[in-house]
């Protein structure tokens, strides 16, 4: 039994190292310019004359992964920036504005998985399917507690109507 545990536990650290691995490197993702809204696709722009716009440094450019052609480009410059919370992946969005044309476009990047997250997550689901040749449904619920990148560890609960119930742990995987 003692070797079973053992066993267990190297494989689980083998595995989130290899999917951490994964996630870092495909999560390197760079921004890509967000559309205006519908609401806003058939208004005209109008220029506004301003005194002075506040911007920040150029290496913030670099610092929010920006698209090479932005970093790259002295008279593009970072005006806002704020992050929004998602259903797991957090969302960076930067307003660059070109000081020579005026134009202001919004840069939006979703960021990588956290490598440990405690956000909760719960899902519900029913099923209809046969065993064998007699119909059964199935009624089950998961919360996730917490979350090492993509890898969910929970609880699960499942019910049917032939058999017996289950409730035990559970580990996930998202993509």
């Amino acid at each position: 039994m003692k070797q079973f545990f053992i066993g267990m536990t190297v494989g689980v650290l083998i595995a989130l190292s290899g999917v951490g691995a994964w996630q870092y490197h495909t999560s390197q993702v760079t921004a890509v310019s967000g559309g205006a809204p519908k609401l806003l696709a058939a208004e005209a722009k109008s220029p506004v004359p301003c005194k002075s716009i506040l911007v920040y440094p150029q290496k913030a450019k670099q610092q929010l992964k920006l698209p090479p052609d932005v970093v790259a480009d002295v008279a593009q410059q970072v005006v806002a920036s704020t992050t929004t919370p998602g259903d797991e992946h957090t969302h960076t969005v930067t307003a660059v504005t070109d000081l020579g044309t005026g134009d202001t476009q919004m840069l939006v990047r979703e960021e990588p998985l956290p490598w440990f997250s405690t956000q909760r997550k719960a899902h519900l689901s029913l099923a209809y399917g046969f065993n064998g040749l007699h119909p059964v449904m199935q009624v089950e619920a998961t919360e996730d507690f917490f979350h090492f990148k993509a890898l969910n560890f929970g609880a699960t609960g499942r019910v049917q109507t032939v058999g017996t119930p289950f409730v035990g742990l559970t580990a996930s995987m998202d993509w």
